[in-house]
């Protein structure tokens, strides 16, 4: 016996997947966490990421492989920003 109530005579439309706009990132280039990033947590504010891999179109929801101060770590592309300045430490009494 049928319950009673609504029943669907066609089949629910597929949802579209949600795609972000298009971020754009760069292999081998320096970046920063973003605030509110758990990048930020877990490296602290001044770390400097390195990008290694990138999936062929980057949104805000892609996977990012990025060489981190620890080594190899996944993140979201929107947790990265561009870096506007890599200060490399001089070297200390040359003479």
């Amino acid at each position: 016996m049928p319950k009673p109530g609504i029943r669907m005579m066609m089949d629910k439309p597929a949802a579209k997947k949600r795609t972000g706009p298009i971020v754009r990132l760069e292999v081998g280039k320096a970046y920063t966490a973003r605030k509110g990033s758990y990048l930020r947590v877990q490296y602290g504010p001044d770390a400097v990421y390195m990008v290694t891999q990138l999936p062929p179109v980057v949104t805000t929801s892609s996977i990012v492989q990025v060489l981190s101060p620890r080594g190899v770590a996944l993140c979201n592309a929107v947790d990265l920003r561009p870096c506007d300045e890599v200060r490399l430490e001089e070297e200390e009494g040359e003479g």
